[in-house]
């Protein structure tokens, strides 16, 4: 089952990823990030940074929408895990069942990009791609970490100047 889908450039990294594991009881990890999938060294470093116990993977946008009808019919608690709300796009458009939110983590500042919250920008195609997610039934909302404060996209994106 899909526990949680959540952008988070930092992708699997060390506090939050232990709180975020505990809150939800992820058993598994998929990471769905094109430059990490085709990296062996990376991918292989991702793939071993879990707690004992659990499973990591990390695929492409087209393996990920191979690989996720599984995991959201399984009863293996799974997060779902990428560095933008592009990818969350692709992957909502081909798996209409994927989850009903996504939350949105630290997002590194880049040019272009707006605060979102302390430690999360995002850039206008990052924007549009939160509205799109909204207009498909997906909850937009970021946050830090589960117990945080929550902030959700539908009354942040009046505010935010593009």
């Amino acid at each position: 089952m899909i526990s949680l889908v959540r952008c988070d450039d930092r992708l699997i990294h060390g506090q939050c990823m232990t709180r975020i594991v505990q809150h939800f009881f992820i058993k598994e990890i998929i990471v769905v990030d094109e430059y990490t999938a085709a990296n062996s060294l990376l991918k292989s470093i991702f793939e071993k940074a879990v707690p004992p116990g659990m499973k990591a993977k990390v695929v492409t946008i087209d393996e990920a929408i191979e690989l996720l009808p599984t995991s959201m019919t399984n009863d293996i608690s799974t997060l779902v895990l990428f560095k933008t709300p592009l990818v969350a796009v692709s992957l909502f458009s081909a798996l209409k069942d994927l989850a009903d939110s996504l939350m949105v983590g630290p997002v590194a500042m880049k040019p272009t990009a707006v605060e979102m919250q302390k430690g999360t920008y995002l850039t206008p195609p990052e924007m549009e791609a939160a509205d799109q997610l909204e207009e498909m039934g997906v909850t937009v909302f970021f946050q830090v970490v589960p117990g945080q404060k929550r902030f959700d996209w539908k009354d942040l994106r009046t505010k935010v100047k593009r």
